[in-house]
């Protein structure tokens, strides 16, 4: 018998082994537009800018102010399980994922533009940031992985639409089953995300500026 360690890893990691083509293919897609985001930001500064301040406006309104409430207060905890469930339930389920189960794919066209806006908005290229964005790039790298994994998520879900040997009914509710399984990975990586996220701005940004 194997060991219950093993075998929980090779449960969460048996999806991405099948479609690590779909993997490999969506880091690439979601890294390289962050890159190209930035690249815009160096161009034409005034756009991060604007979507900094309108992020900031963002922040003030409705539940976004709870959260960064937490931060400002640090209050820790509440800022790991605020940002956790605002990546997880309305980031990747809400943003991403419900969207591609109406229309197929959808959800990358969504992560492709959130990838874009985060190379806008924390781009290095600007000296709009001190050395105090410097931790932030962790937290980008990892809750961006979370994302991709999600894309993955996305793309097993829609691939109902392509022609196959499955009935399209059986192969639809047998890509939300797999995709299911994936969202057991993006969950874990968004905690991780979190729980670093909240530690990095309250206690050590700070020190860097």
């Amino acid at each position: 018998m194997h060991p219950p360690a093993p075998r929980l890893r090779h449960a969460l990691l048996a999806p991405l082994v099948e479609h690590w083509r779909a993997y490999l293919a969506m880091n690439a897609g979601f890294y390289g537009l962050v890159f190209l985001g930035m690249l815009a930001a160096w161009r034409n500064p005034s756009l991060q800018v604007r979507l900094v301040d309108s992020v900031r406006a963002a922040s003030q309104q409705g539940f976004l102010s709870a959260v960064a409430d937490a931060y400002r207060q640090h209050h820790v905890f509440w800022a790991i399980i605020l940002t956790f469930l605002i990546n997880l339930v309305i980031g990747s389920v809400l943003q991403l994922h419900v969207p591609s189960m109406i229309v197929p794919f959808l959800g990358l066209l969504f992560a492709g533009l959130r990838a874009a806006c985060w190379g806008v908005l924390f781009s290095p290229l600007t000296r709009f940031y001190g050395r105090e964005i410097i931790p932030h790039y962790l937290t980008l790298l990892v809750e961006g992985q979370a994302y991709v994994l999600a894309m993955v998520a996305v793309y097993v879900q829609a691939r109902w639409v392509i022609p196959g040997a499955q009935p399209r009914m059986h192969a639809y509710f047998d890509g939300l089953r797999i995709s299911v399984r994936i969202y057991k990975l993006v969950t874990i990586v968004l905690l991780v995300a979190a729980i670093y996220e909240a530690y990095e701005v309250i206690y050590l940004a700070p020190l860097l500026k």
